[in-house]
């Protein structure tokens, strides 16, 4: 530290490098267990540009228009946000600050507003949009419900169906609860029944009888045939009849259009969709997002119902709130295979893709991680949250199951209620030998995020209570309110356990492309005392070009400690913070003896 130190003095190094306080906060070890370079305690910092650093606060940056709160957002592309709020679906360009009103969603009798849903940007340039209630297509100008046809169940060249050959056979649309049997037929003779197939004449309720497109308004069904209540031509004849699928064909006939979450994937361009209160997943037809076979449904095991998807390279997770499992495809159809039964989702707004990492939140685990889809991994779901468990599983329920996550900028931001948890991945990823332990998280507070998205170089999310919309900034304030910001190290002894220390003083060493200025707090937690000792004055530099750091050295008033911590805080709108390096002076002093 100084010349002035007598040969008893030493110091304790709490930097030394920029890597030494980087991580972040551990709120569930004891404060002595703590490596120097975590925080016991913190609250809007973070680790930045080699530095530790109050974190960006955000500046008002308009509002969307709707007039409500946001209930979905898809980022499509870079400019333009897609939008569910209150019945209604937009489109808002970021560049020209154009809303527009694209179609106004159906309302359930007995709710105020439409359900929640997901878009879905698919391979055929439109986007999907599907709530649980209408499956609707947006080609960028006009919206439609999806018109799915009614498939041909049957093909025949002929009224009798033992006496005719079979043409096509199609499974059943379960976007519809209609099938579409066919008879073509040309004799000379008139035709006054179609005969039905065996297989579903106990299972169908026939809704319409056409001739050569022409309704016939005077049949009657029989269990085995329908009677067209006259003799109609046969040259030439193409009849149809419509049917209804009754549930014991079909035994979810609303399983489409009552699912939520949606998702594209596989090489044949599948959507696939779940969500509507079963363990049940739909899966499309190849390229083709408006014929779902019924031979293309699965279910997830028994009990709970589905809550999401995940994309993973070759894996599409499909997440129940207790279990994972992975979707394989196989030569014309798929399978589900577990891939984790005891760690799911319940939270289905936290799933991100983070590298070549899937990773999600659950309301009484944390945050986790998909690290491999073998079955011989036991243990292919790691924890990443351990350090800030105690914080994050105190929120409510409600928050964490309308949490929202987002990635930018190397980090993992996850939002519940008005508080936002920071996994810097980038520079402390998750890795076998460290595990969750080493992950580093950081604690915001006063941010109320519906949802987060990027513009340009910028983080900006929409506030959950309004459709405003919010732009982080390098500035010590939100929006014109100033915000608190401190970090606690654990509690720190020089490595001499049991020895009294003098304390000195405090040398910090600061980056000057930004201003500083913050208090210091020391700490000293010896027997029953807990006094703060301050440093006599605001720590201050100014920004400035010409120089990369700035040291600064304040002493300390309180001595003879067994062990400290340090706590460094920062308010108003003209307080940073840029620290790169903490050293403490000190002299030693009488081990203590206690019997």
């Amino acid at each position: 530290m100084s010349a002035a130190f007598s040969e008893t003095c030493a110091s304790l190094r709490l930097g030394g490098s920029a890597a030494r306080l980087d991580g972040g906060i551990n709120v569930r070890d004891p404060a002595g267990r703590l490596d120097t370079s975590q925080a016991a305690s913190a609250e809007n910092v973070w680790f930045d540009a080699g530095a530790l650093r109050r974190r960006p606060g955000f500046a008002a940056a308009g509002a969307l228009g709707t007039g409500g709160t946001v209930d979905t957002l898809y980022q499509d592309g870079s400019d333009r946000l897609l939008i569910q709020s209150d019945s209604h679906l937009y489109a808002y360009s970021l560049a020209s600050g154009t809303l527009t009103d694209f179609y106004t969603l159906q309302i359930p009798d007995g709710m105020s507003q439409a359900p929640r849903g997901s878009f879905l940007p698919y391979n055929d340039g439109c986007v999907y949009f599907i709530n649980g209630v209408e499956y609707i297509r947006w080609d960028g100008t006009t919206t439609e419900p999806v018109q799915p046809c009614a498939p041909k169940y049957r093909v025949y060249d002929g009224n009798n169906i033992s006496e005719s050959t079979e043409l096509e056979r199609h499974a059943a649309n379960l976007l519809t609860k209609y099938v579409t049997i066919e008879y073509r037929v040309n004799q000379s003779t008139a035709v006054g029944q179609l005969y039905l197939p065996p297989e579903v004449r106990s299972d169908i309720e026939v809704v319409s009888v056409l001739h050569n497109g022409v309704p016939i308004t005077d049949y009657h069904t029989y269990s085995t045939y329908v009677s067209l209540g006259a003799n109609y031509s046969a040259r030439a004849a193409v009849f149809q009849v419509v049917a209804e699928l009754k549930p014991l064909f079909l035994p979810d006939t609303r399983g489409i259009t009552s699912c939520i979450h949606a998702a594209d994937y596989g090489p044949e361009g599948r959507v696939f969709l779940c969500g509507n209160g079963t363990n049940l997943v739909f899966g499309s037809a190849p390229f083709d997002p408006t014929y779902f076979p019924a031979d293309c449904v699965r279910a997830f095991g028994p009990g709970e119902a589905l809550t999401g998807f995940g994309k993973l390279y070759g894996t599409l997770a499909v997440f129940r709130p207790h279990s994972v499992a992975a979707v394989e495809f196989t030569a014309d159809s798929f399978e589900l295979r577990t891939i984790n039964p005891v760690i799911g989702c319940d939270c289905p707004g936290t799933i991100r893709t983070l590298g070549n990492r899937l990773v999600w939140a659950n309301s009484y685990a944390g945050v986790h991680m998909l690290v491999s889809t073998s079955r011989e991994n036991e243990r292919n779901v790691q924890n990443l949250s351990r350090n800030i468990d105690p914080l994050l599983l105190s929120e409510s329920d409600a928050d964490l199951t309308a949490a929202q996550s987002f990635d930018f900028g190397g980090r993992y931001w996850l939002n519940a209620g008005s508080h936002v948890y920071v996994w810097d991945y980038e520079n402390r990823p998750y890795t076998p030998s460290g595990g969750a332990e080493a992950c580093a998280w950081y604690y915001f507070t006063g941010i109320r995020a519906s949802y987060f998205f990027s513009y340009g170089s910028c983080l900006c999310f929409i506030d959950r209570e309004s459709d405003a919309i919010r732009r982080f900034e390098d500035r010590g304030d939100d929006a014109g309110v100033p915000f608190p910001a401190r970090w606690r190290t654990g509690a720190l002894d020089c490595g001499l356990p049991g020895y009294h220390k003098h304390l000195d003083a405090v040398r910090l060493t600061l980056l000057r492309d930004t201003a500083s200025r913050f208090s210091v707090s020391c700490r000293c937690d010896e027997l029953e005392e807990n006094l703060p000792v301050l440093c006599p004055e605001l720590v201050s530099v100014t920004a400035s070009e010409t120089g990369l750091a700035a040291t600064v050295s304040r002493p300390l008033r309180r001595r003879s400690v067994t062990s400290f911590s340090l706590e460094f805080a920062c308010t108003g709108t003209d307080a940073g913070l840029a620290l790169a390096d903490v050293e403490i002076g000190f002299r030693r002093g009488l081990r203590i003896v206690r019997y």
